[in-house]
């Protein structure tokens, strides 16, 4: 009974990916390192707990897989270490206006959002055909961005233009399809780890 209640409440919250944690982390690292020029020892100690955080929850999703933990974990290894970096390019390019109350509502939103995208997602993974219906307009849209986004790189170095704001949001584009194009391969595998089976 216990057992069961357990996995009721808790499975939810670790079969979601939680590498927003570590997005969260690299974002305050960025506002850190912007503000004071480099962080104190409870700064680090608070950005090493979130990271600590996330490694336990996917350590313990790992385990009570049934197949393809090896697999899993090197794709929430790579998966942990990208997002630290894209939050902290964030932060020191993107984000230089938000103040660290306006970060941090900003990352539990993005949590809640991904919270709910993989329950979505779980509720839809029947076949392959369901994760290819779920990951091609997310590919798209990090392709289409990621064009767009290119060519603006290419004729600010021909004008020298300083960055405007639809740039960042074309950025802001960018970085979430990134992040949903993960979730979306990282909770198929996942689905699959625990299933053996499509």
């Amino acid at each position: 009974m216990l057992d069961e209640l357990f996995w009721i409440l808790f499975r939810p919250l670790i079969f979601f990916q939680t590498q927003w944690l570590s997005f969260f982390a690299g974002i305050l690292w960025g506002y850190f390192l912007r503000k004071s020029g480099g962080t104190s020892r409870i700064q680090l100690l608070g950005l090493a707990s979130l990271l600590c955080l996330q490694m336990a929850c996917n350590g313990i999703l790992i385990s009570h897989m049934h197949c393809g933990q090896i697999f899993n974990a090197g794709l929430q290894a790579a998966g942990g270490v990208s997002f630290f970096a894209i939050g902290a390019m964030m932060s020191r390019i993107l984000l230089q206006d938000c103040s660290l109350k306006r970060l941090a509502v900003l990352s539990f939103l993005n949590g809640i959002i991904l919270f709910g995208w993989q329950i979505v997602l779980t509720m839809e993974y029947l076949s392959e055909e369901d994760f290819l219906f779920f990951l091609i307009p997310c590919f798209l849209l990090f392709l289409i961005t990621a064009i767009i986004q290119l060519g603006v790189l290419i004729s600010k170095k021909v004008k020298q233009q300083p960055t405007k704001p639809k740039e960042q949001c074309l950025r802001f584009i960018l970085v979430a399809s990134v992040h949903l194009v993960f979730s979306t391969i990282a909770t198929f595998f996942t689905t699959v780890a625990f299933d053996c089976g499509i």
